[in-house]
């Protein structure tokens, strides 16, 4: 069992027994390098040609197959030889003991002592191993004679295909092979009378035993017959009506929406058409709307979702998205067609996909000067020593500025009326309402921003 092959083989079985006999067996290591170590040796320990070197328990066995299984490289398999071992012997019956105790009891007192002893007396083992010899030889030539008197010979099969029954019993009249009429039935292509097929079929170099039935099926020959309309029948009462015209009736189903499971879609042979019986037709039979289990993609990658549909065929029509942010991004949220339900093959389908959306940086821009329609102002201004009057520009005022995005303050600083050119950074996600007020006061200035497509946003 773990080699793949018996330990001792021959040609003929005498050969084999001699070898059991005679011979070790190869060690099953040495043929399988796989075997444990420990296995090998409670393999060859059980094969001992002495019964009184194998396990004398299955007990003993078992302790040792367990310990293979702990050790299986390990050298705990005794494999000694049995001390004050001793060879095989006859023992009398009680009668031959007997007759035996009486004739010791005479010499005994007769004081003689046997002078010759028979030679198989002698070499008892030796007439032992004879005696089985000879049985083993009588049984084993006996049944081989048997066996081969009563064995059935191989013999080629005959090709009958195409003769005619009469041509069959001839062929088979000296081979020890009957045959059997299966079944008898119209064809268009063989004359009546001849075998169309046979079984066992025909091969060359194919070979049978003797006093084998080979089954024919016998041609009735031609017979036209008329090919009726099958088409939106069910595929029963089609088949029915087929075989009443005695013709043979080959099933194909397809799937099709439009036409009902079980119903005949089609027929290859046109109807009202004259053909020979025991012709073929092939119907095509509706297997209906083709469907499929929608899988459950909620949970898994957007990648790995469309391409679970798709192999379920199942199309991803439209996709949208939701945020969010305890799920992680990508993943599929929702599904539009129930998990498990069975939906016609190649519809459409909306998932629902995880879109969590990032910061993103844009800049605000603020014109005080335009904002405040600030103008420069001018004074008059006494010269003393002079006596005379001069115009002088008056300094801008400081006015406060504070930059509000939704509702975080991200801004406030003060600056001269007159700046044109205040830059304030700023961030967020998609669209953002921006506020500036200056000094405290919102007036018109707020704006709208989508950072996802404009990063600038001016207040002038």
């Amino acid at each position: 069992m773990v080699t793949g092959r018996v330990p001792f083989d021959a040609d003929t079985p005498v050969s084999v027994a001699l070898k059991h006999m005679q011979e070790q067996p190869v060690e099953p290591i040495n043929i399988n390098p796989a075997i444990p170590v420990a296995v090998n040796k409670i393999i060859m320990k059980a094969m001992r040609k002495d019964p009184n070197l194998r396990y004398q328990t299955a007990t003993e066995m078992l302790k040792d197959l367990t310990l293979a299984l702990k050790n299986p490289d390990g050298n705990f398999v005794s494999m000694a030889a049995v001390e004050n071992d001793f060879p095989t012997q006859v023992i009398p019956t009680l009668e031959q003991k007997n007759i035996q105790d009486k004739i010791k009891e005479k010499d005994e007192k007769s004081g003689k002592k046997k002078k010759k002893e028979n030679f198989f007396e002698k070499h008892k083992i030796f007439t032992v191993v004879l005696i089985l010899l000879i049985l083993f030889g009588v049984s084993l030539g006996g049944t081989v004679l048997v066996f081969n008197l009563t064995k059935s010979k191989d013999i080629q099969i005959p090709n009958l295909v195409g003769k005619t029954v009469e041509e069959v019993e001839n062929a088979l009249k000296d081979t020890k092979l009957t045959y059997e009429v299966q079944e008898e039935k119209y064809d268009v292509t063989v004359e009546k009378g001849q075998v169309i097929s046979q079984n066992p079929e025909y091969k060359t170099n194919y070979k049978i035993k003797e006093n084998t039935k080979i089954q024919i099926v016998v041609s009735l020959g031609q017979k036209l017959t008329i090919v009726p309309k099958v088409t939106g029948m069910e595929e029963s009462e089609a088949k029915k009506a087929l075989e009443d015209k005695e013709l043979e009736v080959v099933v194909v189903e397809e799937y099709d929406k439009k036409v009902e499971k079980g119903v005949v879609i089609k027929q290859d042979v046109d109807p009202e058409q004259e053909v020979g019986a025991g012709s073929t037709v092939t119907i095509t039979v509706s297997k209906g709307i083709e469907e499929t289990t929608v899988p459950n993609v909620v949970g898994k990658k957007q990648s790995d979702a469309i391409a679970e549909l798709e192999a379920a065929g199942i199309k991803v029509s439209t996709t949208l998205t939701e945020e969010d942010r305890t799920r992680d991004d990508g993943i599929v949220l929702k599904q539009s067609l129930e998990a498990g339900s069975s939906v016609e093959k190649g519809s459409s389908m909306t998932i629902t996909v995880n879109q969590i959306r990032q910061l993103v940086n844009g800049t605000v821009k603020i014109n005080l000067k335009s904002l405040l329609g600030y103008k420069e102002q001018y004074e008059n201004v006494i010269d003393n020593t002079t006596n005379t009057v001069t115009k002088q520009p008056v300094a801008p005022k400081s006015v406060k500025v504070r930059v509000m995005v939704e509702s975080d303050k991200v801004y406030e600083k003060s600056h001269k009326e007159n700046e044109t050119n205040i830059t304030v950074p700023i961030s967020g996600i998609g669209t953002v309402t921006v506020k500036v007020y200056i000094d405290d006061v919102l007036g018109n200035r707020t704006k709208t921003i989508n950072l996802s497509e404009t990063k600038e946003l001016v207040f002038e």
